[in-house]
């Protein structure tokens, strides 16, 4: 102990004590503090409260109910967000091909579409096994919501290609007079 105060007076280097002032306050105080520190209990290992097997397995039951609750309401949550961000899509989509027909001139009009039809998808076969749930196939409003989709994309079209035709049949009317 006394080697230990000496190293940590030469440390204060100018500040330092001389070292037989470091001795002899230790030779002083170092009875009282040993005496002291004897009346401290002896270190024992601390040891985790013993349990039974019966309080393990009802801890482990409600973390694992905790857990579940948790994941069961994260999931839907996220299933209630999927649905909602599904439902506006499907709402600006069919704003888009609304404002879209009307904002293009009838020539690019015509365009557009033969184009378009060149690459179009029937949403009705897009793979239906494709679920986020990974119950091995789509739910029925996940169907549904597919069918109306393709049905609205369809009619669309349908519109389009008949608002071609109807131009094309008046410009050709126009051309025979």
């Amino acid at each position: 102990m006394l080697q230990l105060l000496n190293t940590l007076n030469h440390a204060l280097q100018d500040k330092a004590l001389p070292d037989a002032h470091i001795e002899e306050v230790f030779e002083v105080w170092w009875p009282k503090l040993e005496a002291e520190l004897s009346k401290l209990p002896a270190d024992r290992p601390t040891q985790r409260p013993h349990r039974t097997e019966r309080e393990v397995l009802e801890e482990l039951v409600d973390t694992v109910r905790s857990t579940s609750q948790e994941d069961a309401r994260l999931l839907k949550f996220a299933a209630d967000e999927i649905a909602s961000i599904s439902a506006r899509l499907t709402t600006l989509e069919a704003g888009a091909f609304s404002s879209l027909r009307q904002a293009i001139s009838p020539g690019a009009r015509d365009v557009f579409w033969s184009q378009r039809d060149d690459v179009q998808v029937d949403l009705r076969n897009f793979p239906s096994h494709l679920d986020v749930r990974g119950e091995g196939g789509a739910t029925r409003s996940q169907n549904a919501a597919r069918n109306r989709l393709a049905d609205q994309v369809q009619s669309e079209r349908d519109a389009a290609q008949a608002a071609a035709t109807e131009k094309t049949s008046k410009t050709e009317t126009k051309k025979a007079k």
